[in-house]
């Protein structure tokens, strides 16, 4: 047990008195094997619990890395790809090692939303803007403010959609249906396609 103990806590052994120059070389070979392991478990804790990510060839590390590095910034996401539960997990795995994973997270399927109630849904609208509107309602842009908003599918969005869409990505403004001045919203956008969007 004691030959265990030595052989897998301890780097090196020195008798007195000890060499200087040797003492250092060890020094230095611990420093470098404990940035490894701490490289090494920074990589164990990406668990497939924590990123819906499992594997650990060159691509997927790969992706984990460029993953975290996305995260830390506010920058909007797109993730391009099939349908599938893989886009999925990387929105999620963006949204919760980012700042602001302790905001909202507001999931938007732009596919299955009415055409006609898309500009209402994603940027809300004031009372009495539209038949039926028979109170203020809060967009789900808003609704996100202080976390994330994913617009999946956003491909299939309506062309005269995009433009408020883009107005809001430029000047992180949104405007109600029927309001008479924008509202500034801090939110993070995330968005998927499994549309080539620079097709013509």
């Amino acid at each position: 047990m004691a030959l265990r103990a030595v052989a897998n806590r301890f780097y090196d052994y020195h008798t007195l008195p000890a060499d200087t120059e040797r003492l250092l070389v060890t020094l230095g070979r611990t420093e470098g094997l404990k940035r490894l392991e701490e490289r090494a478990r920074a990589n164990r804790s990406t668990t497939p619990a924590e990123w819906g990510i499992v594997g650990s060839s060159r691509p997927v590390l790969h992706l984990l890395r460029d993953l975290k590095k996305v995260a830390r910034t506010s920058a909007p996401v797109l993730i391009t790809g099939e349908s599938g539960p893989a886009k999925s997990s990387r929105r999620r795995a963006v949204h919760a090692a980012s700042t602001r994973a302790n905001g909202p997270f507001i999931p938007v399927n732009c596919a299955s939303l009415p055409a006609n109630l898309i500009q209402s849904e994603l940027f809300g609208h004031e009372k009495g803007s539209f038949t039926g509107a028979h109170r203020k309602s809060v967009g789900r842009i808003e609704a996100a403010a202080g976390g994330t908003i994913f617009l999946d599918e956003i491909g299939d969005l309506p062309i005269d959609l995009q433009t408020s869409l883009l107005r809001f990505l430029q000047d992180k403004t949104i405007e109600r249906v029927g309001a008479a001045k924008p509202a500034l919203v801090d939110v993070r956008v995330i968005a998927a396609t499994n549309v080539d969007l620079e097709r013509p």
